[in-house]
Parts: structure tokens; sequence; C-alpha cells
């Protein structure tokens, strides 16, 4: 009689394994499935190159280095360029200071349209002119990928202005040159 118990209690253990079979089947498909599902879609690379060069570009345009600048109040005029400050070859280096050393360069070029619609061009600023020169050759050359570079250009309507009053000002384009290396 032992041995019969022995064999029935042998026996439920493996039909209960077999009617379960499927169940634990469907429980390990459905958490893989989970699992691929999350991967799927939560993105582990994200790329913050256009959005550093965005965040570069309306640094400088919100910048008191090239914006004319109330001396009493200290308020930029962001839309107002000083003709005075985008005289001056480092006004960008020594206004937009970094802690770390920065990757990113800039080109700002000013250009003025006459009634003709003939393009005068004004003058050129640069953020990190050494960087600029390495990382335009990479993007005229063409190469693509890790250790090429991106460019984003933004043009925007502002008013160069003369002199601190605003009496002599005329209505131009600055555009904005940002270059932010794939790495």
């Amino acid at each position: 009689m032992k041995n019969k118990g022995y064999n029935y209690q042998k026996r439920g253990q493996i039909e209960y394994l077999l009617q379960n079979a499927f169940r634990i089947g469907f429980t390990i498909i459905a958490i893989l499935a989970f699992f691929l599902l999350i991967n799927f879609y939560v993105n582990n690379k994200i790329d913050t190159r256009y959005v550093q060069a965005e965040t570069i570009a309306n640094r400088i345009i919100n910048s008191d280095a090239i914006m004319l600048q109330d001396p009493v109040t200290l308020r930029i005029y962001s839309g107002i360029v000083d003709m005075n400050k985008f005289s001056d070859a480092n006004s960008l280096d020594k206004s937009i200071k970094y802690e770390f050393n920065r990757h990113a360069a800039a080109r700002v070029k000013i250009e003025r349209k006459d009634i003709y619609k003939k393009i005068t061009y004004v003058g050129e600023l640069y953020l990190n002119k050494n960087n600029w020169d390495n990382l335009k050759t990479l993007i005229d050359s063409g190469v693509k990928g890790k250790g090429s570079a991106s460019m984003l250009i933004k043009d925007f309507p502002v008013t160069c202005a003369y002199d601190s009053e605003l009496k002599n000002y005329e209505y131009c384009i600055m555009t904005v040159e940002v270059i932010v290396p794939n790495s």
C-alpha cells in the first residue's frame, strides 16, 4: 500500500505541472513581451546636438555681447544690435563664458537690405573661432556620422543701432550659425 500512495502522489504532481504548464508558459511570454515593449519605447540614446545649438544661438541673441544695453537699468534689448559692440572681434568670447571646455562654435553675420533688396554685408563675429575653423572644414568635406559635425542656421530680423539713443539705425538680418560636433 505504501507504493500505491507514493505513485498517486507522484502522479498528482505531474498532472498539476501539466495542467499549469500553459499558465506558466503564458506568464513567461507575457513577461518577455512586457520587457521587449519597454526596451522598444524607451530611447536610451538621446541626441542633444540641436538642443545645444539652439541654446547657444539663443544665448547669443539674448546676451549683452552684441545687443543694445541700457546703461541705467542694464536692460538688454534683444532685437537691437549695438554696432559699437559688434566691431569688437572677441566680444562673444568675453561675454559668453563657460566653466568647461566648449566644443561648439558659432558665427554671427549681419547683412542689411536696401530698398532695392540689395544685400550689403555688415560684418561677422565668432564664438570659439579656432573650433569654428576646424568644424567648418568637416562640414565642407561632406563627412557624415561620428567624428563629423552638424550645423544649425537661424536668421533673425534685427535693428542695427549706431548710437544708444536710436537716432541712427537701420534694419538688418542677423544670421547665427552654430556648429556642434557629432560625438
